[in-house]
C-alpha cells in the first residue's frame, strides 16, 4: 500500500499532467477505509490553488449524473448534467469517493468522466481533474 505522502504525489502529478490532446488524467485511488484518501485529495488540490468538488458516487441516480431535455420545436435531444460543474472556466479536482460501492451503472458513468472527460455527450470543464476514490476488496468495506 502507498503511503499518504506516495499517494499525495499522484494526485499532484495528476492534478499537473495532461493527456496528448490536452484533456487531464485522471486517477483513481484505492486503500483501506479511514486513512484519509479524501482528505488528502482535499489537500492537495487547495495546495495547488484549485476548487474541489466531492461526492459519493453510489449516492446518485443516473439521472442525477445526466437527464434529456427535448427540444420539441427542433427535434432536438440535449443532455444537462445538474450534479456536477459544468462552467467552462471551473478549475479543480471531481473526487467522485467511494466508487467501489456503486452499481454497474453508476460506475460506468464515473468512467467515462475519468476516461473520456465528458458526460455524455457533454464535455468537462478543460481543467476539471477526476479522482476516483475506492476501498480495496480485501477489506470487505461494502464495495
Amino acid at each position: 500500500m502507498a503511503t499518504p505522502k506516495q499517494f499525495a504525489d499522484c494526485i499532484r502529478l495528476c492534478v499537473n499532467t495532461n493527456r496528448q490532446d490536452g484533456t487531464p488524467f485522471a486517477f483513481l485511488g484505492k486503500g483501506p477505509p479511514g486513512i484519509g484518501k479524501t482528505s488528502i485529495a482535499r489537500q492537495v488540490t487547495a495546495k495547488e490553488g484549485m476548487k474541489f468538488f466531492d461526492t459519493r458516487v453510489f449516492m446518485h441516480g443516473l439521472e442525477d449524473w445526466k437527464f434529456p431535455i427535448v427540444d420539441q420545436a427542433q427535434k432536438t435531444i440535449d443532455w444537462i448534467c445538474s450534479l456536477l460543474p459544468m462552467d467552462p472556466n471551473w478549475r479543480g479536482v471531481i473526487c467522485l469517493d467511494e466508487f467501489d460501492k456503486a452499481n454497474r451503472d453508476q460506475q460506468a458513468i464515473a468512467l467515462q468522466l475519468a476516461l473520456d472527460h465528458k458526460i455524455g455527450g457533454r464535455p468537462l470543464p478543460r481543467d476539471a481533474h477526476v479522482v476516483l476514490l475506492a476501498n480495496r476488496l480485501e477489506d470487505m468495506a461494502g464495495g
